[in-house]
């Protein structure tokens, strides 16, 4: 069985949102969605010494994480997070109002098994396939999706 955080990073370089994908470029983004109603300021992050941005499609329940590295400085997506009323869908066909169990099924060879009878990725709020440091987490309420975020959580 594959570990949770190489499955994690596997999947959250193969996964994508509509359109959207880590690692599409800021030109070909702005083909897709337009301009962002909201960006925030670039700021270096010490962790990974890299400029990051969050582009805020507010009207489109959609949040990019943006990161701009080495000497060429052009950003790229590095984090997606939807929300209502984002209507894209993940490649397995999972969005915003799937059941809990349609993400369960979809994406349980990635959903880190503990050695009981419980997953670690899973709690009553949460669905992780792969792992925080790298995958896509489902937020769920009232058993249905109500957020989906692709990327690394934690470094």
């Amino acid at each position: 069985m594959q570990e949770p955080a190489e499955a994690g990073f596997a999947l959250m370089q193969s996964e994508r949102l509509g359109p959207l994908r880590l690692g599409l470029p800021a030109g070909e983004l702005l083909q897709v969605l337009g301009k962002p109603e909201e960006k925030s300021e670039r700021n270096v992050w010490g962790a990974d010494g890299a400029e990051h941005q969050s582009w805020r499609y507010v009207a489109q329940g959609i949040v990019l994480g943006m990161i701009a590295e080495g000497a060429a400085n052009k950003q790229q997506i590095d984090g997606i997070t939807i929300s209502v009323p984002c209507r894209f869908r993940t490649t397995r066909d999972i969005g915003i109002g799937s059941s809990r169990e349609a993400v369960l099924e979809a994406y349980r060879k990635e959903i880190a098994q503990s050695s009981g009878d419980s997953a670690v990725g899973i709690s009553d709020d949460t669905v992780i396939a792969g792992s925080v440091y790298g995958g896509v987490v489902f937020t769920i309420k009232d058993n249905k999706v109500s957020g989906i975020f692709i990327g690394a959580g934690a470094e």
